[in-house]
């Protein structure tokens, strides 16, 4: 799955990801939260500069993960802000100034998802740890190939998405 998604034409990658921000769009009230903790893409991820860059224009207030030692934080993003890439080569603040509160909602990638909200991660287990201990609305974003009726192998560890948004639609827990 890992590389299919890096082997994507980046052409694919702009008109797939724009699919998907147009269906992020239509979750019902996702637009109404003040507070969003959202990945940066990365290796052909479903790119998150739309829905970031939107977000921002319309002030909202917006987080991107930091990893700390075991843990992922969620720390302040601006589009201007100085970025580097860490040890997974993944980018994040330079200076982070982390949020001390629970964002409303919280923008996932993954490997893979399943339509009833499972999600194979990359096995670090850092957004499973995160959401195990933090109440949000839970979007997981991917391509519709990378989308599956069911993930057999996913453990009571696994946090279920509320919704999985792909080019082709939404799909609810």
């Amino acid at each position: 799955m890992r590389r299919l998604r890096k082997e994507m034409p980046g052409e694919l990658v702009r008109e797939n990801s724009s699919e998907v921000y147009g269906n992020f769009l239509k979750i019902p009230g996702i637009l109404e939260y003040r507070t969003y903790y959202c990945y940066l893409s990365y290796a052909n991820e479903v790119d998150t500069g739309l829905i970031l860059s939107n977000l921002a224009a319309m002030k909202k207030k917006l987080f991107v993960p930091v990893i700390m030692e075991e843990a992922m934080l969620p720390a302040e993003w601006t589009a201007d802000m100085p970025m580097k890439k860490n040890a997974f080569g993944i980018p994040e603040p330079v200076s982070p100034v982390f949020f001390q509160g629970t964002p409303e909602v919280c923008i996932i990638p993954g490997v893979a998802f399943s339509k009833k909200g499972g999600r194979l991660g990359q096995g670090g287990g850092y957004y499973d740890k995160w959401l195990a201990q933090n109440k949000t609305v839970k979007v997981g974003l991917c391509y519709s190939w990378q989308l599956f009726d069911d993930l057999p192998f996913l453990t009571a560890q696994d946090i279920l998405m509320d919704y999985v948004v792909t080019e082709k639609g939404i799909f609810v827990k």
